[in-house]
């Protein structure tokens, strides 16, 4: 019995860890995006939508105090490509470069791979995101969410946790 529940706690804490790494890249990819930073390039005649200089994208994680050095960055970016958040634009490599060299998120290109367990949290950001812009605080629309949608009823339970509000 213990090490079912030693399994179940390793397996939730996966899960977490994976869901803070895609929020993680999410936000990153998002500020990104605004910052001008993701765009067309091209190279070789070839023109490649929506992708970043690596270079650049290490320069930027420093220079904005997300990273407190240039090899820091480059494991955080090489965690984002494990995870299959980034990668390169041609998939020649496997592992984060700090050089010359286009990468793109997968989100933007269409190849982020979609388990369910990631549909789920998907869906669930939609939603989220959807009630931000009604203005909705936290707590309202974490209950708004759990209502229209039964698989989002864990963020409800997270954010009244987290507030120490009573769940519905």
């Amino acid at each position: 019995m213990e090490s079912l529940s030693n399994s179940l706690k390793k397996k939730a804490t996966e899960h977490h860890y994976r869901a803070e790494v895609m929020i993680a890249g999410e936000q990153l990819r998002l500020r990104l995006h605004d910052g001008k930073l993701v765009k067309d390039r091209r190279y070789h005649l070839r023109t490649y939508p929506n992708c970043f200089v690596a270079k650049e994208l290490t320069d930027w994680l420093v220079e904005h105090k997300e990273a407190p050095d240039r090899e820091t960055a480059i494991r955080l970016l090489q965690k984002l490509m494990d995870h299959y958040i980034i990668h390169h634009v041609c998939d020649e490599h496997s592992d984060y470069k700090d050089a010359k060299l286009l990468y793109r998120f997968r989100k933007d290109d269409g190849t982020f791979p979609l388990s369910k367990d990631v549909k789920v949290f998907l869906r669930g950001q939609s939603l989220y995101e959807k009630c931000q812009c009604r203005g909705m605080e936290s707590i309202q629309a974490a209950r708004w969410l759990s209502r229209l949608h039964p698989l989002v009823e864990t963020l409800d339970l997270a954010l009244s946790a987290a507030s120490g509000a009573p769940a519905d």
